[in-house]
């Protein structure tokens, strides 16, 4: 079985292995048979894959000794507690003698001022967290910087830190756990990344008074992901990206998105491009009518996904849910369609299943759904259970080539393929 996996992938699966596990992972793996010997061999590479952890200084000692040669992946746990430990202060005085192989790394900004931006000029991909210590960055920055395409800031609030280390050579950016007062500074960073292909903002947060000031362009962005970040809004309005593919938006308080629909919806703004938007428990039922006006602009959209639900104002939420649906199933006064593009239809949402059946019947794949000048939906997802009797659940089956996997439940049952008694 292994001697038939041609060598370059049976490196990557061992290159795997090791960030998985660790280098103690490697020497059993020698033994199993000559095929796996000789790639270990022949593989310097994933001896440059290294992960400090405590109680293996030796195993780590032997495994830089075997790095000389060979490109570095470095890691640090999040919570190592050995940083002064003198085995480990040994090991790494050795890895920073070899930070020009450092094509990865992982650390926290203590370990990182160690070396100089001018020594790490190889260095590819940075995550860097806050150490809790006082700012030692212009010990790090001598005047070059390395050639960073991706950048993760985790905990890191110096502004000396963020400022020194963004150019335009970066096209991936994380923010994580990250808080501001007030989006000058944020204006400034991204004003310096021109080439940005994704953002990713997780565990944030920005300040509640929307200040007036111009929106940076990043004409390169394609994917912008927000995960548990509190008021986004003033994040989205700083940004134009007309030529973003990938909007992703989850679990994220005082979104305030009517204010974002409104200002996207405006010919200087409007994402004209977007394929995929991923709303999940971001909306309020008073954004809906935004929301519709602003999904009547982007025809290109392939896949809506949203989740969505309000405990309170059931009956205004639930009028203005409605008037989602109506507006997927049936076209406008002009005879326009809503995302007439679309394709996959997620709708987690507190719906009334026969105000979805519209839906099935004008955008389905099947023989019975009617020849309606839009898209046929591959997949869609609704609470077939929750919202509606088993006669409308098959109805609204009934409009799809293969009702099985075309719909799906969204009920924990339906989803485990578990039948309710």
């Amino acid at each position: 079985m292994l001697d038939q996996l041609p060598p370059e992938i049976f490196a990557r699966v061992l290159e795997i292995a090791i960030e998985t596990w660790g280098i103690g992972f490697l020497p059993p793996i020698r033994l199993v048979n000559s095929t796996c010997n000789n790639i270990v061999s022949s593989t310097p590479s994933l001896w440059g894959i290294i992960a400090l952890q405590k109680h293996l200084w030796k195993v780590l000692e032997q495994q830089v000794a075997k790095a000389k040669q060979s490109d570095i992946r470095l890691s640090c746990p999040k919570k190592a507690s050995f940083s002064r430990d003198k085995r480990f202060l040994r090991i790494f005085d050795s890895l920073v003698a070899l930070s020009h192989n450092w094509v990865l790394a992982e650390l926290p900004t203590d370990l990182l001022t160690k070396t100089t931006a001018s020594s790490v000029r190889r260095l590819q991909v940075l995550h860097l967290r806050g150490s809790g210590q006082p700012s030692l960055a212009s010990r790090f920055f001598d005047g070059k910087l390395p050639l960073l395409h991706t950048l993760t800031l985790s905990n890191l609030t110096v502004d000396d830190w963020i400022a020194g280390l963004l150019s335009p050579t970066i096209t991936h950016l994380t923010f994580d756990h990250y808080r501001l007062d007030t989006m000058v500074p944020m204006h400034r960073y991204l004003s310096c990344l021109p080439n940005l292909y994704t953002i990713e903002f997780e565990d944030s947060g920005f300040p509640g008074v929307l200040a007036a000031g111009s929106s940076v362009s990043l004409p390169h962005l394609h994917n912008l992901q927000i995960n548990n970040v509190y008021n986004a809004a003033p994040l989205l309005l700083t940004i134009c990206s007309p030529n973003i593919r990938v909007l992703s938006m989850k679990d994220c308080s005082a979104a305030q998105m009517s204010l974002v629909f409104s200002d996207w919806s405006q010919p200087k703004h409007l994402p004209s491009q977007l394929q995929t938007l991923e709303l999940s428990n971001v909306l309020t039922h008073s954004d809906l009518p935004y929301l519709i006006s602003f999904l009547s602009r982007i025809p290109s959209l392939l896949r809506l996904l949203i989740t969505y639900y309000e405990p309170e104002s059931i009956y205004d939420g639930e009028r203005a849910l409605s008037n989602v649906l109506r507006a997927l199933a049936h076209p406008n006064t002009n005879g326009d369609w809503l995302c007439s593009a679309l394709i996959h239809l997620c709708l987690d949402v507190p719906l009334q299943l026969i105000d979805a059946i519209p839906i099935a019947r004008a955008r389905g794949n099947g023989e019975k759904a009617l020849p309606t000048p839009v898209a046929r939906l591959r997949s869609v997802q609704v609470p077939l259970c929750a919202g509606g009797t088993p006669e409308e659940a098959s109805e609204f089956r009934s409009f799809f080539l293969n009702p099985v996997e075309d719909v799906r439940c969204m009920c924990l049952s339906c989803s485990f393929n578990v039948a309710v008694e």
